[in-house]
């Protein structure tokens, strides 16, 4: 009997083991600053590791955009409507689809660029354009480890208020060029060239990045967020309007994750929130993970 309790809490460990490095294969991690006491009373290789990301729990708050809110769609993008929420955030997919997608990106983030071009396609076909899901999408810019990133998705907002279609492409963009304007020292030049390419009108594009207004809009995004406990990107949370049920997703797992989830959530049922290693595909180090 000792034995068998003995293999229960093995097998019990082994799958928090599973489920935390699959977290940390699929997700860019926010690390955790030290204070500026601290700083001064460590050593220099105490202070290097306690910057080191660290894994966050899954969120403890649920996030709370509306799943049956009120919206005017404005405009259609690759077969979806497409428009703001009430609150300010861009969407696609049906406003009355019954099943709402939360997601909390980083655009310089290479997970979320691997979500977007190997899960996203797949879920906008079988689910966002066939009305069964609506996808919102929230800035969480983790710019400790992405310099870039706070001003790319400053720019995304400065030409969505342009519109949503323009919204929508250059956050398309932003993820297919992420690889040429991450390492730039200063990739304002590239995304005012990205934004014209798009279709933004420039002078409206670079009064709106001189006022700074979409920079609080960005802030409050990550303040939510934050509050929400998400520590990584990308985070996704999951809502059934009718239930207010919600179910987290965090990392870019495969489709078949998601799917699984949705078709569970629209059945009536909680999915289940085991993630396993074997089901998380190989991916390369982050940049902090590699010795120089």
């Amino acid at each position: 009997m000792q034995l068998h309790k003995s293999q229960l809490t093995l097998n019990l460990f082994w799958l928090v083991v599973g489920i935390v490095i699959g977290i940390v294969l699929t997700s860019c991690i926010r690390p955790q600053q030290p204070s500026s006491a601290s700083r001064n009373s460590v050593s220099p290789l105490a202070l290097a590791l306690a910057q080191q990301p660290v894994v966050s729990a899954m969120p403890t708050q649920i996030i709370t955009v509306a799943a049956t809110e009120k919206v005017t769609v404005s405009a259609t993008y690759a077969g979806m409507p497409v428009g703001f929420t009430q609150d300010g955030y861009p969407y696609r997919g049906s406003p009355t689809a019954p099943l709402t997608l939360n997601e909390y990106s980083d655009f310089q983030c290479p997970f979320c660029e691997r979500y977007f071009s190997q899960t996203e396609t797949t879920l906008n076909e079988k689910y966002v354009r066939t009305g069964q899901v609506r996808v919102i999408f929230h800035d969480f810019p983790l710019e400790q480890i992405h310099p870039n990133a706070l001003v790319a998705h400053i720019a995304a907002r400065c030409v969505g208020e342009q519109s949503a279609l323009l919204f929508w492409k250059m956050h398309d963009q932003l993820f297919q060029t992420q690889a040429e304007w991450s390492a730039l020292p200063d990739a304002k030049v590239y995304f005012t060239q990205l934004a014209a390419h798009v279709g933004a009108d420039r002078s409206r594009y670079n009064r709106c990045i001189a006022t700074g207004n979409k920079g609080a809009l960005v802030e409050q995004s990550i303040g939510e967020g934050t509050k929400a406990g998400l520590g990584g990107t990308p985070s996704f949370q999951l809502m059934r309007g009718a239930s207010g049920d919600a179910f987290p997703l965090i990392g870019a797992q495969p489709f078949e994750r998601f799917a699984s989830a949705i078709d569970s959530l629209a059945a009536g049922k909680m999915p289940s929130s085991d993630q396993p290693a074997s089901a998380v595909a190989p991916a390369k180090l982050p940049a902090w993970a590699i010795d120089a």
